[in-house]
């Protein structure tokens, strides 16, 4: 019985080697040379930490066969990052945790972005905005804990997926699909939602809240706002949370 177990724990390390070997290629990390930017674009499915700095800088760490695909490009003042179409068709059906292509980008102000496909956001640091606007569609999901604006914009389509922490004075929410927005651990002033389809949405009111939704959408709420204007339709519903 012992010479057993020893014999299907040795195949178990041989199996556990080899896929190592085979899906763990040797990770190496490139630096972009990019003039200045205040706004992104970034597809596939990339995990991305966004950092707030004095300067614009960005670099990935991958496999070196990935990262030669990477379109990098600076236009206008936005700054977009993809792999090339072809490539990442084949690339998105094999990767896996041990050869994904991590994006770290340092700035000084992060105005708008946009996130698609499968992409994995971090972002850091970003604690004196006046204005902010975020995009995300697909499965993407995007995560702060602590982020501090005048004014905060989110537009979510698909599965996407929120949440941050933090303060801001306005925040406006837009989402479809079976989006996913938690908020509860930010406070927000004033705040606007227009929800669609399976939505939910939780949020931290002081001030103000209007919410427009149809379909199955769910927004809870925190806090004890003076004013709260709700045009809803279908199954959803608005309620303060226990």
């Amino acid at each position: 019985m012992k010479n057993r177990l020893r014999i299907i724990l040795s195949l178990l390390v041989i199996s556990i080697s080899s896929q190592a070997f085979a899906f763990a290629p040797d990770q190496t990390t490139k630096k972009f040379r990019i003039g200045n930017f205040q706004s992104l674009e970034l597809g596939s499915a990339f995990e991305i930490h966004i950092t707030k700095a004095s300067t614009c800088t960005i670099s990935a760490t991958g496999n070196e066969k990935d990262l030669d695909e990477l379109e990098v490009e600076v236009e206008g003042s936005k700054l977009i990052v993809s792999l090339d179409e072809s490539y990442w068709s084949n690339w998105k059906n094999w990767k896996s945790s041990s050869n994904k292509i991590i994006i770290n980008i340092t700035m000084p102000r992060l105005r708008d972005a946009e996130f698609n496909g499968a992409t994995k956001v971090t972002l850091e640091g970003f604690t004196d905005e006046e204005e902010m606007t975020l995009h995300c569609s697909g499965a993407s999901k995007i995560s702060s804990s602590k982020l501090i604006a005048d004014k905060l914009v989110i537009d979510l389509s698909g599965a996407t997926k929120v949440e941050m922490a933090g303060r801001v004075l306005k925040l406006s929410v837009g989402l479809s699909g079976a989006s996913h927005v938690i908020l509860n651990n930010m406070v927000a002033r004033d705040v606007d939602v227009d929800a669609s389809g399976a939505s939910h949405v939780e949020l931290n009111v002081q001030k103000s809240l209007r919410v427009d939704a149809s379909g199955a959408s769910k927004i809870t709420y925190r806090g004890n706002p003076l004013n709260i204007s709700k045009d809803l339709s279908g199954a959803s519903t608005v309620r303060r949370a226990d």
